[in-house]
């Protein structure tokens, strides 16, 4: 199919070429410009002459091997329209039949050409979930999973944290607690030996009866010594469970670390491995790649229908008069579309035209080269062996 694509390429680019050379050449270069003249020229100066001569000759035979080009695409041209006509000219149901055929290769072209348009998933991407197909769902569900997990633990691992720092708090609010109850404690036996102190001394000093006093401040001090006594041992017990409870908020987030580490390691195990940061990631590149598998399904079956497309295609042209079948290849659009047989037609004429009057410029070229010569050779006789020896030298090179 490329072969045939490049062989016509090469044609169409010739003969527009030739064309667009042929109005550049009508815009820059007149006729009178490209013909040597013999104006200052000396021929009888040996050097003159044969350089004028042999100016003459590479002009006739450049002008003789451009047309034999010429020719050629004139040729190729030609039969293309000849093709049209006898394409048009073809039994309606048959024209029909080859246009329904030619329309079948048309419509694939178009979808090829729309599928490489459109953004498609990378072949090393698409290579690497094709390897996997057979595990990627399961590995969405672990990858999910492995998520919500670790987003549970951290959750716990929160919790725990915000519950260690709690009863951290209270920890060390009772040992506050412990440390005034046994300071105040012994303020109270300070105060209590010192009114004792006073208590004595009133007796001795002033006679006095101090057993009530006694009996207050005994009474007193263990009312407040028991109280205290109490508190103490409420905080040391409760102090007791708060680090009860610290011990095993530690020991439950030493688990819960551990399955925090586990989780960890298997989410970075599973990224790793289908190269995504996460189950989202994961799921639409699956999903990309079930799209782009079913589009490479359907580009491979289009190309399989669009070789059998265009072997009927050919098959059905050949059974027409059409010379060079080939090339309605990839010109079905033209057999399809009547407007761009038309265009198609008025390109071919067009180039055709711009061929003949480049043929016509090289044979005059060629004809003035050879009368330039002739005309030499008779008004100069003593020098047309030499210019015979010369057109046998290029004649020989040539051959």
């Amino acid at each position: 199919m490329s072969f045939w694509k490049k062989i016509f390429s090469f044609k169409n680019k010739n003969i527009n070429r030739m064309a667009d050379s042929q109005y550049e050449d009508r815009e820059e270069i007149q006729w009178d410009d490209i013909l040597l003249k013999r104006e200052n020229v000396n021929i009888h100066d040996e050097f003159q002459r044969k350089q004028y001569v042999e100016g003459c000759l590479e002009q006739m035979m450049d002008a003789e091997k451009e047309l034999h080009q010429l020719n050629y695409e004139y040729s190729v041209v030609t039969s293309h329209l000849t093709d049209i006509e006898e394409l048009e000219a073809l039994p309606q149901a048959m024209y029909d039949d080859i246009r329904e055929t030619a329309s079948q290769v048309v419509k694939i072209e178009h979808d090829q050409e729309v599928y490489h348009k459109n953004s498609h998933m990378e072949d090393i991407q698409f290579e690497r979930m094709q390897q996997m197909e057979d595990e990627v769902e399961s590995g969405i569900e672990n990858l999910k999973k492995a998520e919500e997990f670790h987003k549970l633990v951290k959750s716990d691992l929160r919790k725990l944290n915000g519950e260690k720092k709690a009863y951290q708090f209270r920890k060390s609010e009772l040992e506050e607690d412990v440390d005034g109850y046994t300071g105040m404690a012994k303020i109270c036996f300070g105060a209590m030996a010192l009114c004792l102190v006073v208590l004595l001394i009133l007796q001795i000093t002033l006679e006095l009866d101090a057993r009530l006093g006694y009996v207050l401040m005994v009474c007193v001090m263990a009312l407040v010594i028991v109280n205290f006594y109490i508190r103490y041992n409420d905080a040391q017990k409760e102090l007791v469970k708060v680090e009860r409870e610290i011990n095993r908020i530690i020991i439950a987030s030493n688990r819960v670390k551990i399955r925090y580490v586990n989780n960890k390691n298997l989410l970075d195990y599973l990224k790793l491995k289908y190269k995504v940061e996460n189950a989202k990631e994961l799921a639409k590149n699956w999903e990309d790649y079930q799209t782009e598998k079913k589009e490479r399904e359907l580009l491979e079956q289009a190309e399989l229908d669009y070789t059998f497309y265009q072997k009927e295609l050919l098959k059905k042209l050949r059974r027409s008069r059409v010379k060079d079948t080939s090339v309605w290849l990839h010109q079905a659009a033209a057999i399809v579309n009547p407007k761009e047989m038309v265009e198609l037609r008025h390109q071919l004429i067009g180039r055709r035209q711009a061929l003949r009057q480049q043929m016509d410029h090289n044979r005059k070229l060629a004809s003035s080269s050879k009368e330039e010569l002739k005309d030499i050779s008779q008004n100069y006789p003593q020098y047309a062996e030499e210019i015979l020896k010369l057109m046998s030298k290029y004649e020989a090179a040539e051959s």
